[in-house]
């Protein structure tokens, strides 16, 4: 065989040079090397000052974090009342949003950490039944229990978070227009819940579906900064901080329409709920006294 094909030319054996700029290629790799070597100076950092920065880096983050969730909250009661303003046909101004939103800022702040909280008893008991069989024993029962609590889980944080997601939004506004406290919007919210189940996952699953809408846009606009942020990479990288800053702009302009549409769309279904509680409480009141004179 050898001898018979002696003299053919291995085809298989051939190499290639990629293009210039190309990941992999010998330009890449050196601007790689020129990259890493410009952060040398890390390795020289004394300890004493890697505490310090990240002392400093800490709180930076800790403060950038506590305004950012002052503004969304303050900016958020602002604009679901001033929501409800325009479905009343009431003037709305950013004045008045404002003052609601420095005026309803802790309870606000109150109001979600107890959601958070009641969470935990939850997670602790799901967490300590299967440790427990774990401390007795590992064996199949213990396997498959764990299992099947964990699907459980699963499935009770689902029905948790939709609820808790539809009560917090009929909450909120019961609290902006009754001037309530936390416990008495939680109840508020509660109850318009539980008298419109229905129509409460009705509304729920519709903005469930407009979220997966919203989700494809956001998907392309993030590979095209994506490709970008590749490009710019290759070509220097410290460019690559260019998209990254277009795109964290561009994500916070969608979700910024997503806010104010949200904040809309489940403002017109709480007043649309009550409108509804209403009219089937008029009814009935309407019907109990006219049997009651008719009785008499």
């Amino acid at each position: 065989m050898a001898a018979i094909f002696g003299g053919v030319p291995n085809v298989f054996n051939f190499s290639f040079n990629l293009p210039r700029g190309f990941p992999g290629s010998s330009e890449t790799e050196t601007r790689s090397e020129e990259f890493s070597s410009s952060l040398g100076f890390i390795s020289h950092i004394d300890s004493l000052v890697w505490l310090v920065l990240i002392a400093l880096a800490v709180v930076v983050i800790l403060t950038i974090i506590l305004v950012a969730l002052y503004f969304q909250t303050w900016a958020y009661a602002g604009l679901v009342s001033q929501t409800l303003n325009i479905i009343r046909e009431e003037p709305a101004t950013f004045k008045k949003g404002k003052e609601i939103g420095e005026k309803f800022f802790w309870r606000i702040v109150g109001f979600r950490f107890l959601f958070g909280l009641a969470i935990v008893p939850v997670v602790v008991i799901f967490v300590a039944i299967p440790f427990l069989f774990f401390m007795a024993g590992l064996n199949t029962f213990a396997i498959v229990f764990v299992i099947i609590e964990v699907l459980f889980f699963v499935l009770g944080l689902i029905v948790y978070a939709v609820a808790v997601g539809i009560i917090s939004e009929f909450g909120v506004r019961k609290m902006l227009e009754g001037d309530l406290k936390i416990v008495e919007s939680i109840k508020g919210g509660w109850y318009l819940f539980r008298n419109n189940l229905g129509s409460s996952l009705l509304v729920w699953l519709v903005s469930v579906a407009l979220g997966f809408v919203l989700v494809f846009p956001v998907i392309f606009i993030a590979i095209f900064f994506l490709v970008f942020g590749v490009i710019f990479f290759i070509i220097n990288p410290w460019l690559a901080i260019i998209p990254a800053a277009f795109f964290i702009t561009a994500f916070a302009f969608v979700g910024g329409l997503w806010n104010v549409f949200a904040a809309s769309y489940w403002s017109l279904a709480y007043k649309q709920l009550l409108e509804k509680g209403g009219v089937e409480n008029a009814a009935r009141t309407s019907k109990v006294a006219s049997t009651t004179n008719s009785a008499s």
